[in-house]
Formats: C-alpha cells, structure tokens, sequence
C-alpha cells in the first residue's frame, strides 16, 4: 500500500529547487559550505544525507515563497482589451466545492488531477526561485567564489 501524499513527483518539485537554493546561498552560510565540501570526504553518507534532508526543507520553503507570490500575480489582468485578445486576460481564482468530493472515485480523480497537472507548475515556479537565487548569489559576491569554483572543478574531475 503507498504512503498517502508521497510521491515521486511531489520529491522532485521540492528537492531539485531546495538543492539549488542550498547550492546559492552556501557561500553565505560557513557550516553549508562546510558540508557541501564534505561531500567529498570518506564519511560523505552522513553528509549525502544531511544535504538531501536540508534541500526537501528548503524546497518547501521556496514553494512558500512561490505560493506567495507567483499564484497570486495570476490573478492580475494586463491592460489589453481581452475581448480581442482573450490569451492576455487573468485567470480568476476558483476554490473547489470539497463537499462534491464525497464520493470516494470524486475524491481520487481530483487528486490525480491536481497530481497531473500541478506538480509540473510547482516544479518550474521552484525551480524559477531557485534559479533567481543562484543569480543573486553570483551577483553579491561579484563572481563564482573559489570555493564554489573548487567544488565545480571536482565534480567535472570526478
């Protein structure tokens, strides 16, 4: 029987963009990069662990951010006349009925919806943040820092 609520997809629209931000922001955070160079060690489960740990945990919060942010600009319509243009229009929040979801094939065709169809939104939208952050890191130390440099040169040696 599957765990309720885990997922495949739902793993990888939270780690790969909380690997990313980890990646960002570890040039700010001694004890993070620290354990991103420990990666490298003979002791390096621990290390693999700890950093998939932290990067689902970061995931997470930048899917907050992305909530946040990025669902509610949907809502904003452009200024272009949509009776010509029916593609620039806002598309309006619409919260579901849950009381039409009773019935138990309901309930299991709208989470396979909404695992079909938002899992990919969440994944791009974190991974856009997580991207935005690795460009405000590169653009706060002015250049790859040598240790990140470092870093990069032992994964391409490797």
């Amino acid at each position: 029987m599957p765990i309720s609520g885990l997922d495949f997809g739902l793993f990888i629209a939270y780690f790969v963009p909380g690997l990313v931000t980890l990646w960002a922001i570890a040039p700010f955070v001694p004890p993070l990069q620290h354990l991103f160079e420990s990666l490298n060690d003979d002791k390096r489960f621990g290390a693999v662990l700890t950093v998939a740990v932290a990067a689902l945990v970061t995931g997470m919060m930048v899917s907050i951010v992305r909530a946040g942010t990025f669902d509610h600009s949907f809502d904003i319509a452009y200024p272009i006349d949509c009776r010509t243009d029916p593609q620039f229009g806002s598309v309006p929040r619409i919260d579901p009925d849950y009381s039409k979801l009773a019935n138990e094939d309901r309930r299991e065709s709208f989470l396979l919806a909404v695992t079909q169809e938002k899992r990919l939104y969440q994944f791009y939208g974190n991974r856009f943040l997580s991207i935005l952050f690795v460009i405000t890191s590169v653009l706060a130390i002015g250049r790859f820092g040598p240790s990140m440099a470092a870093h990069a040169c032992r994964i391409i040696d490797s």
